[in-house]
């Protein structure tokens, strides 16, 4: 996620300390964890954009987007472990009807090996 994106300025968080926005700091209750990413989220007029960008997140920086709340959703803590961060992709792009592309890094190495191939075509 750019820094730079301009919807980020209307963000309810912009101006907010990051902190408040760690999955260190949510409930360890799974159900109370959620309720409380959706509850920081609610009404914030950006909610979408900030979940197309969280879905782009791993496919423009090569990794997932872990330990923050985004888009009313706690992102898992631990990269490590793709099936639970592609599960928090999916349930992004299920709330907002937003399309989904796997990003687990087998995939993700495979789509740039076509790339390559197809670029010296």
């Amino acid at each position: 996620m750019a820094a730079t994106d301009p919807w980020r300025q209307r963000a309810q968080c912009a101006g907010s300390d990051p902190e408040a926005w760690s999955t260190d700091n949510l409930p360890e209750d799974q159900a109370e964890r959620a309720r409380y990413a959706r509850r920081v989220c609610d009404g914030c007029e950006v909610i979408r954009e900030c979940a197309k960008s969280a879905l782009d997140y791993p496919i423009e920086n090569g990794e997932y987007l872990t330990g923050v709340v985004v888009a009313g959703f706690a992102a898992p803590g631990n990269p490590s472990k793709h099936r639970a961060c592609e599960n928090f992709r999916k349930r992004i792009a299920a709330r907002f009807d937003l399309p989904h592309f796997d990003a687990t890094p087998s995939v993700l190495r495979a789509a740039a090996n076509n790339y390559e191939q197809e670029s010296k075509e």
